[in-house]
Formats: C-alpha cells, structure tokens, sequence
C-alpha cells in the first residue's frame, strides 16, 4: 500500500443536475428510496425523505457522526469530481461546531474500513457559497479527487453531520440534508454535449451548420473555445490538422459554407468538438470530445391529405375518414398528425369535432354540425417538414351533399330530377309513400287546380 496524500485541486462550481447520467454512485438522487445506500449506527438518518425545496427526495440526517454511505470499487484511475447538495434547515441551524458532511475516503481496497485519504466537503457558516437565508436553497459543492499514479481502487462517499468543536456551548443539534450526490470522471463535465445534428442522424445535404453546447468555464466569466474537426467516415477512428474545420472559436456553431463545406449526398460523416478552457488549477486545459455522427440522403416528406369531401347529418352527426398519405424516402423515422384548424373553418363556434387519433395517418373524425372544415396534415422527419390541407363540407342531407359535390354529376344523370323525396339520395318506398300521400293534390292555383 502507498501511503500518499491525494491534493485537493479546486473547489469549483459544477451544473449539478447535468451530472446524473454519468454518475458512478448509484441512487445519488435519492428517488430510488434507499437503493445502493447503507445506514449508519444510531438510526438518526432517513432515505429518502421529502425534499424541502423541490417535490422529489433527498436524504436527511439527525444527529451528530449518524448518515449514510456508499462505496464504489474497481476505481479507474484519473480524476474525479465529488460533491453534491447540502442544506441546512432554517428552523434547525448547524450551531456550536455541527456541520453538515459530503466526505470521499479513498483507498486501495485491501482495507476499505482504513482509508488512507479523506477529502472532506463541509458545508457550514464558513463555507463561501452557503445561503443563511429564509426560503430554503440548495447549497451546491464539488471536489476534485486526482488517483493518477495511485494505487487507489476503492472509494466510499459518506454523508453526515460531524461535531467539529470540542467543547461546544449550549445545545448541539442541527439537521442536515442532502441530494444529488455524484461521483464523476472529472473530463465528463468538460465535454461538449447536445450535438446538432443529432449523433447517428439522418440529414440532406442543404444542412447549413453544426451546433453544440460548450461545458462551463472552470471559473466563472472564462470563455471556452473550441475546435472543430470533421471528415468522411473512414476505417481511422482519429482526426488530424487537415480535418479542423474551424480551430478557436467561441461561438456553439460552425456556418458549413462558411468552412469551405460542401456535403456529399448518401455520406456518411463525423465530427468532434474540442473545448478549451482557459483556467483549470491554472492551467489551459483541451479536453478530447466525443465523436459524433451523421448521414446525408434524406428529403423530407411529402403530405397528401386527400382530396375534399361533401358528407351529411345523420342523426345530427357524422363520421368519415381522414385517408391521409405521406410519401418519404425511409432514411429516417416519419410522424405525423391531423390538425383541425379552427380558423380556416365555417361553422358554429359550439361545433364538436372530434379526431380519433390525431397521429395516425388515417383517422376518423366525428362532427356535430353542418359548415365548411379544414383539417392539416403535418408530416416530419430527421431533415424537414411538409403539410397539406383538406376541406370538408358538412350537409344536413345526402342530396344537399351531392348537389354541392363537383365530382357527382347528380343533375346530368337526373336532368328531370329524382324520386329522392326526403333527401337521402334514394328512391325507395319511403319516397313512394310521400308521393301517394300527396297523389292528385294540387301544388298550386297557377296550375287551373284546387288547393285543398
């Protein structure tokens, strides 16, 4: 065992709610009640308990040298940041020496009961970015851990209060709690994330930029730069001098045409941002990014909502279907939606339309009233967008429908009219009844006749 003392590097600020994804403690949000989280002696500490500043869960803790751990074994080595929330209640302050916890002991996992370095995160009056104020806040805190060259494969995180005074006056108590407790690789939090495109998209090639988002400046008021490289898609995973498409820039995009870019179609691509950050410890620190991917051959869409449609009122409704179509190339996944757009529509303000299933590309819409509707239909993928838009006129017969449908040419097949009585675009015995109900009657006095 190397008995070595590991230097504390920084105490720095860290967005912490952008950590959990590569967090090595298991649970550091306390939302999974007591998973992965031991209990110390006494029983004065809780997992999880109500979080008093957000509507989620943190950890709580009661008495002095009571809390909870977890450990983390088969430590890479590099370096590591360690910290989390911590908050002091209002009614019950840290006083007389008590101080709320966030402690990383390090070892080399043959005794991890015997650490041989403890980093210790105190958060109490002394501690510079502490809030003694009344609503509640979260206090945020990070620490770097260096195990370059070490033998250290073993580490515990333990949050807890510690009587810090030998000889305290007055009453000791407090309570302390805690939430979002991470352990992370510290170059994690020095990468570049959100790429735009997406990593595996597919795109076309009027793709006019790349967008990214920078990490945090180690101190606050630093600017990050970065250098971007990007090439064809080869069987070398590296990048070179003469794949930087831009070297130094502070801005979170790169203009394509701007570059000297001109993409390919059916092509697959790659590209990497290399942050910069002025002042790490000190020094200028250039952190490797993650290599990111994209493919051009995509158009988008093309909706077709169908043509118009001329129905009527039974029953004071009607359903029909909307038999939308979108035509795309398949390169990447397609959605779809009906909209019905209200302002392009003449009808009652009280009307009920009703769409079954907005995203599906065929649906059936219920309507409780007559009156000229419009319906969109929105189709997207990875590259663009497309809508097409369909009318539909509501008739209160089936006549009304036929008469105003440009398709149905109802007066040319019946130039003398149609035994359609009452109007449901059928001769039947209902129309013969009204016919013989009504047989020898006279219409009108025009005619030489007798009105009864």
């Amino acid at each position: 065992m190397k008995w070595q003392r590991i230097v504390l590097l920084a105490i720095i600020s860290v967005p912490i709610t952008s950590l959990q994804a590569a967090n090595l403690l298991t649970n550091g949000d306390f939302e999974d009640g007591n998973t992965n989280w031991t209990q110390w002696f006494g029983g004065n500490s809780l997992v999880p308990v109500a979080d008093p500043v957000e509507p989620d869960n943190a950890a709580g803790v009661w008495w002095t040298d009571d809390g909870m751990y977890q450990e983390i074994s088969n430590l890479e080595p590099g370096r590591y940041l360690f910290g989390g929330n911590i908050l002091r209640h209002a009614d019950f302050p840290l006083i007389n020496g008590r101080r709320a916890v966030i402690q990383a002991e390090l070892s080399d996992g043959a005794n991890p009961a015997s650490p041989w370095w403890v980093q210790t995160l105190f958060i109490d009056e002394t501690f510079p970015t502490m809030v003694w104020s009344d609503p509640l806040e979260w206090t945020p805190g990070a620490m770097v851990i260096d195990t370059t060259g070490t033998d250290a494969t073993f580490l515990r995180i333990n949050l807890f209060l510690i009587e810090n005074n030998p000889n305290p006056n007055g009453e000791i108590r407090g309570v302390g709690y805690f939430d979002n407790i991470f352990v992370i690789p510290e170059n994690d939090v020095l990468r570049a994330s959100d790429p735009n495109p997406a990593d595996g998209a597919v795109v076309g090639t009027g793709l006019t930029q790349l967008s990214w988002t920078n990490p945090e400046p180690n101190v606050t008021g630093n600017t990050i730069t970065a250098d971007v490289y990007l090439k064809v898609q080869d069987s070398d995973p590296n990048f070179y001098p003469e794949n930087l498409i831009v070297g130094g820039t502070t801005a979170v995009l790169v203009d394509l045409a701007s570059a000297g870019v001109t993409l390919q179609d059916d092509t697959t691509y790659v590209w990497r941002v290399d942050p910069t950050d002025p002042n790490i410890d000190g020094q200028v620190v250039t952190t490797t990014g993650d290599t990111w991917q994209f493919s051009t051959g995509d158009t988008p869409p093309v909706a077709d909502a169908g043509a118009d449609q001329y129905v009527w009122l039974v029953n004071g409704e009607v359903t029909f279907t909307l038999p939308g179509i979108v035509t795309d190339d398949g390169k990447s996944p397609v959605t779809t939606e009906w909209v019905y757009n209200a302002g392009n529509s003449d009808t009652d303000p009280a009307t009920v339309v009703s769409i079954a299933t907005p995203t599906a590309l065929s649906t059936e819409v219920t309507i409780d009233n007559t009156g000229t509707f419009e319906f969109q239909l929105n189709a997207d993928d990875s590259f663009g967008h497309d809508d097409d838009v369909v009318l539909v006129f509501v008739y209160g017969t089936c006549l009304e429908a036929a008469e105003a449908d440009p398709t149905d040419d109802i007066a040319g097949r019946f130039p003398n009219g149609h035994g359609d009585l009452d109007g449901d675009c059928d001769a039947d015995i209902v129309d013969f009844a009204i016919l013989a109900g009504t047989y020898l009657q006279c219409l009108t006095e025009k005619a030489g006749c007798l009105l009864p």
